[in-house]
């Protein structure tokens, strides 16, 4: 049987690395927004 905790675990690690690619992922995005100039308002309205 597969240990359900292991598991678990397991998911929690790719959901987390998941969310900090993503984070990283926005930060590079905005860097590049900001980079042409775009008005930054535009940028805080983007989720």
């Amino acid at each position: 049987m597969i240990n359900k905790y292991k598991l678990f675990k397991e998911i929690l690690k790719m959901q987390s690395s998941v969310k900090s690619k993503i984070k990283k992922n926005k930060y590079n995005f905005k860097e590049e927004w900001d980079r042409w100039g775009k008005p930054k308002e535009t940028v805080n309205k983007i989720p």
